[in-house]
């Protein structure tokens, strides 16, 4: 089965900095492949704390429990439960049963035009993050793999601080978003979701990518982009990080099978 669609929901908040940094929330995609997950506004840093995460530096899954610490001490909490969900889908069990709230989600999806047949069970579930410009300081590959291995599967952004981050975030399979406008139209607690995100990837037809804002029982379109990707940085996002590209060269090749997408 191939899944091509994705969903997101704001989960908790952020302390508020000057705008455009406020909150923290969840991310749903579709076509191409889905989800649904949660996700922060903060600031250009403290993505990952320096500090008292020295020693968890080669340890990826130690580290993830410090993402966000001292921005959203529940960000780790929230994102986690996400991912339980997703891994939940994976092994065919019903999300809407442990999340009840996704089935008035999906039935607001439904009445979307052209997504009137899409399931939860065909709907990649993770996190995200919003942020004015993410990823300064010198732990941009720890921050990217930090919010990934505990379920993030994009960030949505003005502008991404530094390369380096970026290219990270589509090494580890997440997709590199920006937003069209200001972040006005979702709250913590609301969902995203992203349809037609595979084949956008595979058609590279990521500058301008719509998405809806599910809240208060109806769908409301905010408009997303990427900025040019590679063909390789598109493999890598669609195959969920380059470890399934390139097993063989990366020593966390334990996240291998875990992070692999479907696409039969």
């Amino acid at each position: 089965m191939e899944e091509n669609s994705a969903l997101a929901g704001v989960m908790s908040s952020v302390e508020i900095l000057s705008p455009p940094f406020r909150l923290t929330w969840t991310f749903m995609c579709s076509a191409g492949f889905s989800g649904m997950g949660s996700a922060a506004m903060f600031g250009p840093y403290e993505l990952i704390p320096s500090g008292e995460t020295s020693s968890y530096r080669s340890n990826p899954l130690g580290l993830a429990e410090f993402t966000l610490s001292r921005r959203d001490p529940a960000y780790v909490g929230k994102t986690k439960a996400v991912d339980a969900l997703e891994i939940a889908r994976e092994k065919g069990e019903d999300v809407t049963e442990k999340a009840p709230e996704l089935k008035e989600v999906f039935k607001v999806i439904n009445t979307i035009p052209g997504q009137e047949n899409v399931k939860p069970q065909e709907t990649e579930i993770g996190s995200t993050i919003y942020a004015n410009k993410p990823g300064d300081g010198s732990a941009r590959e720890q921050a990217a793999s930090c919010q990934r291995v505990i379920g993030a599967l994009a960030n949505i952004t003005q502008d991404y601080a530094t390369k380096r981050y970026r290219s990270n975030v589509m090494n580890w399979g997440m997709l590199p978003f920006h937003l069209k406008g200001e972040p006005t139209m979702f709250e913590v607690d609301d969902y995203i979701y992203v349809p037609g995100i595979r084949t956008a990837l595979q058609n590279n037809a990521l500058d301008d990518i719509k998405a809806y804002v599910i809240k208060d029982g109806k769908a409301t379109g905010i408009s997303l982009y990427c900025k040019p990707m590679t063909e390789n940085e598109r493999e890598i996002v669609e195959a969920g990080c380059l470890i399934n590209v390139k097993p063989h060269t990366n020593k966390f090749a334990c996240f291998h099978c875990r992070f692999r997408r479907r696409t039969e």
